[in-house]
């Protein structure tokens, strides 16, 4: 479905009495979408579905200070079970600013599983007046179960989506071939994957999401889940160097030799 029908499915929402207590936005863009619709949900006096800007809710939404806000990013491999536990006692707290209180969970599917656990609890009996909305890139790593109770709006074009499988395949394909490559091999894809910075960072980020899905058990690799957790931790550093383009090429070799030292040890 296009982006702006999307778009207006969620303004729709805002204000509604079928407005949900659990979202959860697919794709490119919905990391976007997901502030748009949370500043509509919080604003003062929405127009058309959209916030306002002005109000005195928005001025801090804007600022990062609106208190019924919660803005949960994933840090040093993913989401830890102490931030969800932390998420679920602010969601029955008070707050004087709104009685709204929304809380997004940016890559939900980047939840080992005891987080994710904790998180099912709490979507399963929603406090009042709270809204969660997750973005996620990749569904088939979050619990079917946290699916089944989100309203789902997906953003990727199928392009995207194919583009994305694909990766993913590559990337789970690598991992398994690693162990018994020699160092000659593992050095030269890491020349060849250095010719595209754009491409690159793509690879990586399959990596990462083919490590965190093995780390929490939703797939096998020869390193085993301890290795896998350590790797992941490793790829999301190495995904913020790339990004700040530091010492690329040897960044390259560095990762690729550690995943090739982790994949044949046991963990």
């Amino acid at each position: 479905m296009e982006l702006t029908t999307l778009s207006r499915r969620l303004q729709a929402l805002t204000g509604s009495p079928q407005l949900s207590h659990a979202y959860l936005f697919c794709g490119s863009g919905a990391l976007q979408q997901a502030l748009n619709f949370s500043a509509a949900l919080l604003c003062g006096q929405p127009a058309e579905g959209s916030a306002c800007g002005h109000c005195s809710a928005c001025i801090h939404f804007l600022a990062g200070t609106h208190s019924g806000f919660q803005w949960i990013t994933a840090s040093g491999g993913g989401h830890k079970i102490e931030t969800i536990r932390h998420l679920h006692k602010l969601a029955y707290l008070s707050t004087l600013e709104s009685p709204m209180k929304v809380f997004l969970l940016q890559d939900a599917e980047l939840m080992g599983e005891p987080a994710a656990n904790c998180l099912l609890k709490i979507l399963e009996e929603p406090p009042e007046n709270c809204v969660f909305i997750l973005t996620a890139n990749h569904l088939d790593s979050l619990l079917p179960t946290i699916v089944s109770r989100c309203q789902r709006f997906s953003f990727a074009s199928d392009e995207e989506t194919e583009t994305a499988a694909v990766d993913m395949q590559a990337a789970a394909c690598f991992l398994r071939e690693l162990p018994s490559m020699p160092i000659s091999q593992v050095l030269l894809i890491a020349k060849e994957r250095e010719k595209d910075a754009a491409a690159q960072e793509g690879f990586f980020a399959a990596l990462l999401r083919v490590l965190h899905q093995a780390a929490v058990g939703k797939t096998e690799l020869p390193m085993g889940r301890k290795k896998a957790l350590d790797s992941a931790i490793m790829m999301e550093n190495a995904i913020d160097y790339l990004r700040k383009r530091v010492r690329q090429q040897l960044l390259t070799d560095v990762i690729l030799l550690r995943l090739w030292q982790n994949s044949r040890s046991e963990g």
